[in-house]
């Protein structure tokens, strides 16, 4: 999740947007789309990009991954892109899917607020994409991944042996609640159709579209969508979408938005020939990069949240997946040293599981994620794992509900306490519910952190 820089009269900026960079060149490189970053369709709308940009390949954890790169040097301060809102994908240009209120159709559309509106927003994207060139977004969406590309690196999507052989890891743990909400979401899309068809003059479309059609435009809004303006407003910004990320000492960028206009500037000199960064989340760890854009940061200084939390010997497949996937020639142990030598958390995959069509970039992704979790209690580096958390008691379940269907701020003003040791089963607990964003929070009596204070959900402040 990138975290925004405070606006001045805004107290929390969120945002959650993947940056499609799967970790091979095959999937990248679109030879059918030469106008990748949309130059002269934003510049004809009235959009800045600077021409010191460039798409252009770079490597990223030992693959060659398409991004952004500077073709002249970039000042400090510069503009790098700057999108006017008529070219934001809002809500609210769409009032007539706008004002629909889905919680009419009855207990087939009981999810929270949030959801509600996601699906709406998905609706929206979906009969956009489906207009193909008709739609005055076809360029910005003809260049989006498809469903196809999403599953294979996104964790939300992992299939049955993935499931089987990375179980353990805690990014998989809230993989089946969050297929359960998408069914849900399914089946009120559907009370949605037949509600529609009823109607004279209903929306034009709708009726057509089909559950992979939504579950695409879904993956895209909440991978993509960025919180503005004064009222917290859900919106996809075209242009935004080739800066790849990396760990927080490379990045080069900071954005924030101006009178109607998304802005992207250089935070420092950007010399030519140097990719140009985005922050994602520049205080994530690897877990979260991976649960939220199915990237892995090898040289990512972040520790692992959950790390104290995950026996890595109670289930045999976890290491044996590992060790496969994994370059590990000449020894694990070996491959493990050099690999802390040269600053990353992890070794790197053979080229086959990146290229496997079996979800290979998530294979690989979750391989790396396991070695950082276990490779010290598996006797392969040396170190210290923190201590392993107990399990939540029914007390702090029951409570833990009473924050998810009020608020923690709530849960917290009643006098709801809980100790530290349950403050990652909180988490864990909160990153099981499906919302556009992966949730966090704590709903201890203690001060937030600064982390959590910028994660906290405008859903848990209704």
């Amino acid at each position: 999740m990138r975290i925004a820089p405070a606006h001045s009269s805004s107290v929390l900026l969120i945002v959650l947007r993947l940056q499609f960079c799967l970790p091979f060149a095959t999937a990248v490189l679109r030879t059918a789309q030469p106008d990748i970053l949309n130059r002269a369709w934003l510049s004809e709308q009235g959009a800045f990009i600077n021409g010191a940009i460039k798409v252009g390949d770079s490597h990223h954890g030992g693959a060659l991954i398409r991004g952004i790169v500077a073709a002249h040097e970039i000042a400090e301060n510069d503009k790098i892109v700057d999108i006017p809102r008529r070219l934001w994908f809002v809500l609210d240009r769409f009032p007539s899917i706008q004002k629909m209120d889905l919680s009419q159709l009855g207990s087939l559309c009981s999810q929270d607020t949030v959801t509600l509106e996601n699906l709406k927003m998905a609706a929206a994207i979906a009969l956009e994409t489906k207009k193909g060139d008709a739609s005055e977004f076809a360029p910005f969406l003809r260049v989006l991944p498809t469903l196809e590309e999403y599953w294979s690196f996104l964790p939300q999507r992992a299939e049955a042996p993935l499931l089987s052989e990375f179980g353990d890891l805690p990014v998989l743990g809230s993989v089946k609640l969050v297929q359960e909400a998408d069914s849900k979401s399914e089946q009120c899309f559907s009370a949605w159709k037949r509600y529609e068809a009823l109607l004279p003059g209903s929306l034009a479309g709708l009726s057509s579209l089909t559950w992979p059609e939504m579950q695409l435009a879904l993956a895209r809004f909440r991978t993509r969508c960025y919180i503005v303006e004064e009222d917290n407003k859900l919106a996809m910004i075209p242009g935004s979408d080739l800066f790849n990320t990396g760990e927080a000492e490379i990045i080069n960028t900071e954005w924030d938005w101006e009178d109607g206009h998304f802005i992207l500037r250089a935070m420092e000199p950007i010399e030519k020939g140097t990719e140009v960064f985005d922050p994602y989340c520049e205080s994530c760890d690897n877990d979260y990069m991976v649960n939220v854009w199915g990237v892995y940061l090898e040289k990512n200084k972040n520790e692992l949240e959950h790390k104290g939390d995950m026996d890595c010997n109670s289930h045999a497949p976890l290491r044996r997946a590992t060790e496969a996937a994994l370059n590990l020639n000449g020894g694990a142990v070996k491959a493990g040293v050099t690999a802390r030598a040269a600053g990353m958390t992890a070794p790197r995959c053979y080229d086959t599981t990146m290229r496997s069509l079996n979800q290979g970039p998530l294979r690989c992704s979750l391989a790396r994620l396991a070695w950082e979790y276990c490779a010290e209690e598996w006797g392969y580096l040396p170190g210290h794992r923190p201590p392993r958390a107990p399990p939540p008691t029914a007390h702090f379940i029951a409570v833990t509900n009473v924050a998810n269907t009020t608020g923690a701020d709530n849960a917290v003003g009643k006098g709801i306490d809980f100790p530290e040791t349950w403050l990652n089963a909180s988490r864990q607990l909160a990153d099981a519910v499906l919302r556009p964003w992966r949730l966090r929070r704590s709903i201890s009596g203690k001060r937030l952190s600064s982390r959590d204070e910028q994660l906290i959900s405008r859903h848990y402040q209704q």
